[in-house]
């Protein structure tokens, strides 16, 4: 008899430590899955932010998604707009190029002989462009 009730205990221990088991597996799987929709709701608003600026822009400068453009790139940039502009021939020596701080964001101000455009050092964008010559 007592052989018949050790084989049960242990069957009931098995069985108790295959619940543990599965209880386990279930909070694992769920604090995954928890996570995984926490970084997906992130990328989500931090995408959102850098391109529409939701948040002002905030959001996406902490997870660095804007990559700065650098001054060269700028410069191509300048010259392929300048080109569209009418102005032909043009080459990095007709150039003036000047990094600017303007409401806590830097621009690099890009003029030529006859027109000027800023370009928005944390995304590459044109924010400004002027073709008419200013005489001081």
């Amino acid at each position: 008899m007592e052989n018949k009730e050790t084989k049960k205990d242990i069957k009931l221990d098995k069985i108790k430590k295959i619940k543990k088991v599965k209880s386990k597996r279930k909070i694992i799987i769920s604090t995954i899955s928890v996570i995984v929709v926490i970084l997906i709701a992130l990328i989500i608003i931090s995408t959102l932010d850098a391109t529409q600026k939701t948040f002002g822009g905030k959001i996406a400068s902490i997870f660095s998604i804007e990559k700065e453009i650098t001054e060269e790139k700028a410069i191509k940039e300048a010259l392929n707009r300048f080109n569209e502009m009418g102005e032909e021939n043009l080459t990095e020596d007709n150039l003036e190029v000047i990094k600017i701080l303007r409401k806590g964001e830097y621009y690099y101000y890009i003029s030529s002989p006859d027109n000027s455009l800023e370009i928005r050092i944390s995304d590459g964008k044109i924010v400004r462009e002027n073709s008419v010559l200013v005489d001081e």
